[in-house]
Formats: structure tokens, C-alpha cells, sequence
């Protein structure tokens, strides 16, 4: 890469978003796919289009057979991850559009890049976990453009246990076959809490920081100290800096491995921890971690593929699971079907802007019967599992927006025997939380779209990162709002968004008077560490001090600054 931003000696601090914890000093290495592949003429003979549709097959084949054979050497998660790109590849939904392409006359690149690019465009304009899946499309597309021009794919650059990994964008199968100790660290200008590298990198335990905007003033072999606990990247630190933070993060490294429940502040406040959990693999890591329950299963992502609607048998078969695993500890979200997480079995009609439309609840209440047979499925998966009584599962409704969907939802929930509740991820809900509280027994709040739709802004969009931040103040006041009127009502709330995996965040969300957080069950043992660090009373007083905050990072800095002072004032007192 050539040397166009800082020079040797010059420091300077980039914030991004903290994605997977861990401190690492090392030196940049950058990675690009490289630039624009060059398109062979647009037109093709009628006479050729036979040969040029058998060329494009080859290198659809060959690309499936490539990814197929680096998922048989990976296990888990992230073998799972890499057969989705598989599928990808050979999607009906942009393949058959580019047959038409080439038959018309169309290169295979031509069509192959202007059909992938209208799938990323659609994507893009739903936003959330959808668009998240961006990068999983612009890399088979490069992978196809590269052999259809019989280029070998792009290789990761030498890398040693010392290197920072960054680009503008990586793609799961780019790190998945890495061995995570051959990398100390990944960053990137473009990703998300939740996309497809985010779970890799997870998964390999590799410290990740995205949504670092001004990443590429780092030239090659900059020295830097990756901070993936506070989103931090320090261009050319100081050796007493690098020192006292690596010494440091070994500490707590040790703590988390130690740690084994259950969690609670340094003055025994206990402090339900969670996990958001989809289908079979998620529930099994789950009980391997010392969560006290699931505060969160997406029941759609069981059925994301699915043409026609599972039965209710099929349904409780898959509940039952996880009401066996964790009795009545468990909180099932109904389907968010629509916007990101589309269903073909509860597709509505086409809409400009799916994220504002029919999505949610609001599909449940217009479709009732497809929202019945879903409880009707719960209640018995709970029956199965011996569950009834003060024992049912609770069952919450998402993108509830209107007090009368709540009064609805939660008559539909008691007539099954079940305990209902909502997600609280629209402002307005939020702002009135007092009345939704009084139709329903519980809420969960679900902070990625909370401040998604507080902000305006996309959550993926590399340029609204900041505005996307989970710690922008006027998300965070509308938390507050929510649970001092679940407070004052006397109904228990939680956190299931992605940003009850920041240890920081889990405390200030504590501080709030919050009853437990849910996050991937990884994430459990940091954030178990990091509440038995303070007592209850110094994450009230935190709370109040962040909610003052004019900015994201104003709020970060508050944070840190207070847990400084913390600790100077308890090592003056040793002294």
C-alpha cells in the first residue's frame, strides 16, 4: 500500500466499534482483493452465448467447489458461515437472471457483476442483519469474476501472531481457514456486531474492531495497539503505553478464563446473564456457558429458507429443544419476519422502504392465524417439556409500536398459558413505555434497532458509523426511559441487543437498574468479569454521569474516565 497517511512517528488514536475484546500490539498489514477485474466486450456473438453460458456454469462449479472444500476442514459455526456462501453461489434468485443476461448477449462478468450488484442493492436498502450480508455477496462475485479471467483468488498476505489485519472489508471466508493464533488482530472500515465475519472472527477468539472510518491513514507496517474491548486502534504507541496494556489485558485474559458464574457486582447484587440463541448449535454452546437462561430465540432464523409455513408439530419439535435445555428460563421472540429476515411462507406485498413497513408483530396481528399456530406451537413445545403454570416460558412480540398490538398479543399469549411480553425497538414505544408496560408482564430492549430508528441512520453504513454507535446518548436515554417505567410498574426488563456484549455498556445498563442482559453465549464470561469489578452503587453513579453525555464518544470517555478515577482513589486507599 502506498505511504499516504501518517509517518513513523506520528500518533493518533481511531475509534471504531468493539466487536471481539482483546488487546494486541503488532504492525499493519493490509489486505485488498485488488482492482477491478477488466470485462471482455459487452456484446457476445449469438453463435458464442452457448459457450459463454458453459463458461459461466465451469466457474460457478469450481467457486461452489472451492468454498465446499474449505468448509470440510472447519468445524462449528464457522464451517456453517462458509456453506452459506456456497449457497450463494448457485442462489436461483440472481443465477437465473444472469442466464438470461448471457443469452441475451451479455459477457458472464457483465451479467455476474450486474445481478450481484442489484442483490447488494436490495440488501442495502433493507439494512440490518440483511445488509450485513453484503460482503458474503461482493466476495463470490469476485471469486466468479476472477475465474471466469482464470485469475487464482486473492490470498491473504504473509501474517504472524504480531499482525494487525485491516482492509475496508473482509469476508468470512477470507479469515475462516486461519489458524488464530497466525493473527493478532483484525479491523475494518466496513462490517457489523452481526455479520458473517463478525461470528469468524468470534468464533477463532481473533480481537476485532469495525466501522473504523479513518483506517486508511495507516499505511503498511504501522506500528499499532488494537484495543477490541473499547474499539480502539493507537498508531505508534509509546513502549510504557503498549507495556501497561498488554500486561493489563493478560490479567484479564486470565480472569475470564477462570470465571464460571455467577454473575454478580463486587457487593453480591446478582445479575441474570443470558443467551440469544436460533437453532440447535446455538442452544448446545449455550448450556456449555454459565448463562442463566435465554433471553432471546429468533425463531425466524429457524425457518429462513423455508417456501411454506412449518407446522405446528415441526415448530414444537424445535421449541421443545431449548424448554428442555432450559426449563422456564427461556424468552421466545415470535417471528420478526419482513424487512431483513424476509420469509417466504409471510411475505407481504413489495414496499419501497421494508425496514418502516410490514414487519414484526404487524404481520402477526394482520396475518393472526400464521401468529395462532406459532403459539399454539409454543405452548406445545411447553407441555412437552413438562412446562405450565408459573413455569411457562415468556413469549415477546417484536417492533410493537401501538399500545392496542400489545393488548392484542398478550391476550393471544394468555389464552395459551404462556407469560407475554415485547421487544421495545421503536422510539415510541420507548417514549411511552409506562402505558405498554401495564398490557404485559416483561420486555427485552432491543438496542440495534432502538438506535438504528432513534438515529435515522443505517447501522451498516461505514459512514454513519458514529451516528450508529450503541453508545449515542439519546439511545441510551431511551433505555433509561424504559426501564424506570418497567421499574414502576414492577416488571422485570432486559437487554437483547448486541451491545449487552460490551462489558462497559453492561455496566452502565446495570447502573440503569436493568435485570439481566442477553448476548452470545461467548460474550458471558467477559461481561461476567467486568460486573464483579465495582459495587452496585458505582454503576448507579456511572449511569447517571454517561446519560449527560452530548456524544458517543463523549459517553465512551466518561466511562473510562470513571473507572480510572475508581481505581487511583482504591490504590491511593491501599497505600
Amino acid at each position: 500500500m502506498r505511504n499516504t497517511g501518517l509517518t513513523n512517528d506520528q500518533n493518533r488514536v481511531l475509534q471504531g466499534i468493539a466487536v471481539v475484546p482483546g488487546v494486541v500490539n503488532g504492525s499493519v498489514v493490509w489486505f485488498r482483493h485488488g482492482p477491478e477485474l477488466p470485462r471482455r466486450g459487452y456484446r457476445v456473438k449469438v453463435a458464442d452465448r452457448p459457450a459463454e453460458l458453459e463458461r459461466f456454469h465451469t466457474a460457478l462449479d469450481e467457486v461452489s467447489e472451492s468454498l465446499r472444500e474449505q468448509s470440510k476442514q472447519l468445524t462449528g459455526v464457522t464451517a456453517d458461515v462458509i456453506r452459506s456462501s456456497v449457497y450463494l453461489v448457485t442462489d436461483r434468485g440472481w443465477v437465473g437472471p444472469a442466464e438470461r443476461d448471457i443469452t441475451a448477449g451479455m459477457t458472464a462478468e457483465a451479467a455476474t457483476g450486474h445481478q450481484i450488484g442489484r442483490f447488494i442493492e436490495l440488501l442495502e436498502r433493507r439494512g440490518g442483519f440483511a445488509a450485513e450480508r453484503t460482503a458474503d455477496l461482493r466476495d463470490i462475485r469476485d471469486r466468479i469474476a476472477r475465474r471466469l479471467q482464470g485469475l487464482e483468488e486473492p490470498e491473504l498476505p504473509k501474517l504472524t501472531s504480531s499482525s494487525i489485519l485491516v482492509a475496508d472489508e473482509l469476508a468470512p471466508a477470507d479469515i475462516a481457514a486461519i489458524d488464530a493464533h497466525s493473527v493478532g488482530a483484525i479491523a475494518t472500515i466496513r462490517g457489523g456486531l452481526t455479520g458473517h465475519i463478525a461470528v469468524v472472527a468470534r468464533q477463532l477468539g481473533i480481537p476485532y474492531v469495525t466501522g473504523v472510518t479513518d483506517l486508511t491513514v495507516l499505511p503498511e507496517g504501522t506500528s499499532a495497539l488494537l484495543d477490541g474491548v473499547r474499539g480502539l486502534i493507537i498508531a505508534n504507541p509509546s513502549t510504557v503505553m503498549v507495556e501497561q496494556r498488554l500486561a493489563s489485558d493478560e490479567r484479564h485474559r486470565e480472569q475470564v478464563e477462570a470465571w464460571n458464574g455467577p454473575a454478580q457486582t463486587r457487593d453480591g447484587v446478582h445479575v441474570h446473564l443470558l443467551a440469544n440463541v436460533q437453532d440447535e448449535n446455538t442452544i448446545d454452546e449455550a448450556r456449555r456457558t454459565e448463562v442463566d437462561g435465554v433471553g432471546l430465540f429468533r425463531t425466524e432464523l429457524c425457518f429462513i429458507g423455508h417456501s411454506t409455513e412449518p407446522s405446528v408439530d415441526e415448530q414444537a419439535s424445535i421449541y421443545e429443544k431449548v424448554f428442555q435445555a432450559f426449563k422456564n428460563r427461556v424468552a421466545i421472540r415470535t417471528l420478526d419476519s419482513g424487512s431483513d429476515k424476509p420469509l417466504k411462507f409471510a411475505q407481504t406485498s413489495r414496499e419501497e422502504n421494508p425496514a418502516l413497513g410490514m414487519r414484526g408483530v404487524r404481520i402477526g396481528l394482520q396475518n393472526e392465524e400464521l401468529l395462532i399456530r406459532q403459539l399454539d406451537a409454543i405452548a406445545e413445545g411447553a407441555r412437552r417439556a413438562g412446562l405450565s403454570g408459573d413455569d411457562a416460558p415468556k413469549v415477546m412480540a417484536p417492533m410493537i409500536s401501538r399500545v392496542s398490538e400489545a393488548r392484542r398479543f398478550a391476550a393471544l399469549v394468555r389464552e395459551r398459558g404462556l407469560i407475554p411480553g415485547i421487544v421495545v425497538e421503536v422510539p415510541a414505544t420507548a417514549i411511552m413505555a409506562e402505558m405498554f408496560m401495564r398490557e404485559v408482564d416483561f420486555c427485552s430492549i432491543g438496542t440495534n434497532d432502538l438506535i438504528q430508528y432513534t438515529m435515522a441512520a443505517d447501522r451498516l453504513s461505514a459512514d454513519l458509523f458514529e451516528l450508529t454507535d450503541p453508545w449515542q446518548p439519546a439511545g441510551l436515554r431511551l433505555i433509561n426511559t424504559v426501564v424506570q417505567a418497567a421499574k414502576k410498574c414492577g416488571k422485570p426488563v432486559s437487554i437483547c441487543g448486541e451491545s449487552a456484549s460490551d462489558p462497559y455498556l453492561a455496566q452502565v445498563f446495570v447502573g440503569m437498574g436493568v435485570d439481566s442482559l442477553s448476548m452470545a453465549p461467548n460474550a458471558v464470561p467477559e461481561v461476567g468479569v467486568a460486573l464483579e469489578k465495582w459495587d452496585m452503587r458505582h454503576y448507579q453513579d456511572l449511569a447517571q454521569e454517561v446519560l449527560k453525555a452530548e456524544g458517543a464518544h463523549h459517553a465512551r470517555r466518561i466511562a473510562s474516565d470513571y473507572f480510572a478515577q475508581l481505581k487511583d482513589m482504591e490504590d491511593r486507599m491501599e497505600d
